[in-house]
């Protein structure tokens, strides 16, 4: 950390306080161990938490409710058995008309499996700073969505609604 500080200090003068101020960020994350990725951030740094945007989705585009803004590919790099934190920003201009903010949560995408689906993971929701947060212990594709009710109609949730009702 002195050593850092020095170099700070020697680069200030030579190449000047902005990018002494980018540099001093950049070590800061380092350091705290955090790291933000596109809309996501998280309270591991890069030689422990591995996050990707998935430009390819490898899931149905056509499903019936969307993601809202992107989807990451979030995996451990390291043994590391505590939760790992992480914020997923969004645009609230990307919400259908009638969902309401405080719907949205952080979904998980599970394909190995015969069927492949999202699931929804614990998470909250903050409304005035536009972020879903979760504290993750198992990792895949994950994106924020709003609950499938909110894209179908009375009778296709009461069918739903019916059909658990009979298992």
């Amino acid at each position: 950390v002195a050593a850092g500080c020095f170099v700070l200090l020697s680069l200030r003068s030579f190449i000047g306080p902005g990018f002494v101020g980018i540099l001093k960020e950049e070590l800061g994350k380092k350091m705290s161990g955090s790291q933000t990725v596109g809309q996501v951030t998280a309270n591991r740094n890069t030689d422990k938490l591995s996050i990707a945007e998935i430009t390819a989705p490898e899931w149905d585009q056509t499903a019936i409710s969307p993601i809202i803004g992107k989807a990451y590919r979030i995996e451990r790099l390291k043994e590391d058995s505590e939760p790992v934190s992480v914020e997923f920003s969004y645009d609230s201009a990307e919400l259908g008309e009638g969902i309401p903010e405080s719907s949205l949560r952080l979904f998980k995408w599970h394909s190995n499996c015969k069927n492949s689906f999202w699931s929804p993971v614990p998470s909250a929701v903050d409304a005035n700073r536009h972020v879903v947060t979760a504290d993750l212990n198992s990792f895949s594709i994950l994106a924020v969505r709003a609950p499938l009710a909110y894209y179908l109609s009375e009778g296709e949730i009461n069918s739903i609604n019916k059909d658990l009702q009979e298992l």
